[in-house]
């Protein structure tokens, strides 16, 4: 499984902000069951093969409960799309091997270290607090429309995020060597 600060690094640049309080309730098993924690908090990743595979990720089903659950709901829409994203990762991390997880974490960390990267690439000032945001007219018939969104906990978020990643390398990152 990633570990919380890559599900973290997924969130920052799919959502513009991390969500690590719901990383970490989905694997809170994991102390007690180690491997085996999935079978609790991991809905989406048990259901893989029967109602997804890897070339459909996000089936109609699971699209149409999201979009009525953002108009009804608003940010708990976005908190759900974390929920099962991280079973999405999950899957994908499985699949890798040591050799491509190291790859991938390099990969991640470095970004993660570069904010004007961030900021041009994923669309997350993590310095200034802000998620560039596209609006998009209900049928498309309009232009869309980019703007900045002020998101206060992008700043804090994003300090803690680097802080525990900078000092580390890529085995203490991956738990293959402790500090």
């Amino acid at each position: 499984m990633p570990q919380g600060w890559i599900h973290e690094f997924f969130d920052l640049v799919i959502l513009g902000r991390s969500y690590p309080k719901i990383h970490h309730c989905k694997d809170a098993s994991w102390k007690k069951l180690g491997v085996h924690h999935r079978a609790i908090n991991h809905e989406w990743y048990n259901l893989f093969g029967d109602e997804w595979d890897f070339q459909n990720v996000y089936p109609s089903t699971l699209k149409s409960f999201l979009e009525a659950m953002q108009k009804k709901h608003g940010e708990k829409a976005e908190e759900h799309q974390v929920w099962v994203a991280h079973d999405v990762f999950d899957r994908v991390w499985e699949r890798l091997n040591l050799g491509q997880r190291k790859k991938w974490a390099s990969v991640f960390r470095n970004l993660i270290l570069d904010p004007s990267y961030l900021r041009e690439w994923a669309g997350v000032d993590v310095l200034e607090g802000k998620i560039k945001r596209t609006l998009v007219e209900q049928g498309g018939a309009g232009s869309p429309v980019e703007y900045w969104e002020d998101d206060p906990l992008v700043k804090a978020l994003y300090r803690k995020l680097r802080a525990y990643v900078e000092p580390r390398s890529i085995d203490e990152l991956l738990y293959l060597k402790s500090r």
